[in-house]
C-alpha cells in the first residue's frame, strides 16, 4: 500500500512489489535525479550556493559512513538516509558503505579525490585511528571549504555556511556536555560561526547542570531562526537535528518571500529534500516494524508543517 502511495506521488518506478530495502534505495535514486535536476538550473552565483549546501550533505554522509564502518554495521544500515549528490553519488556511496574500517573509507575520499578527504587522512593514518579525531577533522575540513566557497554566493548564503559550523560546535558541545571539560575546546572547537565562538563553548562547558543548556543557548542564538529550538526545553540529541532542520525550512521559506530566486530558494529545497527523506524512511520503517501511525506522524520533521514536499 505504501508503494502504491509512493508511485501515484511520483516518488519511485513502478516495477512492481519491492521489499522495504528496494523501496528505500528507490526514495535515495528519487532524491538523487532532484538534485540533478536543481544542478541543471543552478548557474553562476546560484551555483555557489549548491556547492555549500550539498558540501554539508556530502559532510553529513561522510560521518554517517564513518560511524557505520567503526561499528562495522551492514552496508544499507549505513547508507540509511543519505543523499547521493554531484560528488558522491549512489555508486561512490555504496562504493564507501562497503569498506572494512574507518581509514578504508578516509582512503576511497582520497581516492574519488573528495575535498574534504585531505585533511582525514593524517587522522585516520596510524595504527588505531581514532574516529573522534577523523571527524574533528572532517568538520574543520568544511567549515574551510563552505565559507570560503560562501564568499561567491552572497550575505545569505555566507550565514547558513556560519551556521552550519555553530550547529556542529552545538552538537560537539552537548556531546561532550557531561564531561564538563573545558579544555575540550581545544579538541572540538571549530573557528568560523557566528553566534557560538570558542569562549561560549568553554562556558558552555562550566554550566553546572544541563537544565541550564537551553536557556544558555537560547540567549546566545537569539535573533536567530535557532533560538526558540533551543529555549524549547530539555536538547535531547536524539530529536534535536529534527527540530533545527524544521526551523531552517522555516527560515529559508519566509527569505524566500523576500527574495524568492536568492539563495534561499536553493537551500529550502535541498533542506526540504532532506527532511522528505528523514520522514519517509521513519514511514517505510515504522511500516516494516508495525509501529502505531500515530507514533510515526509524531516524529516527523514535517509534523508541524503545512504543505511542503514532505
Amino acid at each position: 500500500a505504501l508503494e502504491r502511495e509512493l508511485s501515484a506521488l511520483g516518488l519511485l518506478g513502478t516495477d512492481g512489489p519491492s521489499s522495504a530495502r528496494q523501496l528505500e534505495r528507490s526514495l535515495r535514486r528519487h532524491a538523487a535525479a532532484q538534485i540533478k535536476l536543481l544542478a541543471q538550473w543552478s548557474r553562476g552565483r546560484r551555483a555557489a550556493v549548491l556547492a555549500v549546501v550539498l558540501l554539508d550533505e556530502d559532510r553529513r554522509s561522510i560521518q554517517t559512513l564513518l560511524r557505520g564502518a567503526a561499528d562495522t554495521a551492514a552496508p544499507e544500515v549505513r547508507m540509511a538516509d543519505l543523499i547521493p549528490t554531484e560528488q558522491l553519488p549512489e555508486r561512490a556511496l555504496r562504493s564507501l558503505a562497503e569498506q572494512p574500517t574507518v581509514t578504508d573509507v578516509v582512503r576511497l575520499l582520497l581516492l574519488f579525490k573528495h575535498p574534504l578527504a585531505g585533511s582525514m587522512a593524517a587522522a585516520a593514518g596510524g595504527a588505531r585511528p581514532s574516529l573522534f579525531r577523523i571527524e574533528v577533522e572532517l568538520g574543520r575540513a568544511f567549515a574551510e571549504v563552505a565559507l570560503r566557497d560562501a564568499q561567491r554566493g552572497g550575505g545569505h548564503l555566507r550565514a547558513y555556511a556560519q551556521e552550519s559550523v555553530d550547529l556542529m560546535n552545538v552538537y560537539a558541545a552537548l556531546l561532550h556536555f557531561p564531561e564538563r571539560d573545558p579544555s575540550l575546546r581545544e579538541l572540538v572547537f571549530i573557528d568560523g560561526g557566528d553566534f557560538l565562538g570558542p569562549d561560549e563553548f568553554e562556558a558552555m562547558m562550566r554550566l553546572q547542570t544541563s537544565g541550564e543548556l537551553p536557556a544558555y543557548l537560547g540567549q546566545l542564538f537569539k535573533g536567530s531562526a535557532l533560538s526558540d529550538v533551543f529555549e524549547a526545553g530539555a536538547l535531547d540529541l536524539s530529536n534535536l537535528e529534527a527540530r533545527v532542520l524544521q526551523a531552517q525550512i522555516d527560515a529559508q521559506r519566509k527569505a524566500m518571500l523576500r527574495d524568492p530566486l536568492g539563495a534561499a530558494a536553493i537551500l529550502g529545497f535541498v533542506l526540504e529534500l532532506r527532511a522528505q527523506m528523514l520522514d519517509l524512511r521513519r514511514i517505510l520503517w515504522g511500516i516494516t516494524l508495525q509501529a502505531p501511525p500515530a507514533l510515526l506522524y509524531g516524529d516527523q520533521v514535517s509534523a508541524g508543517r503545512r504543505g511542503g514536499s514532505s
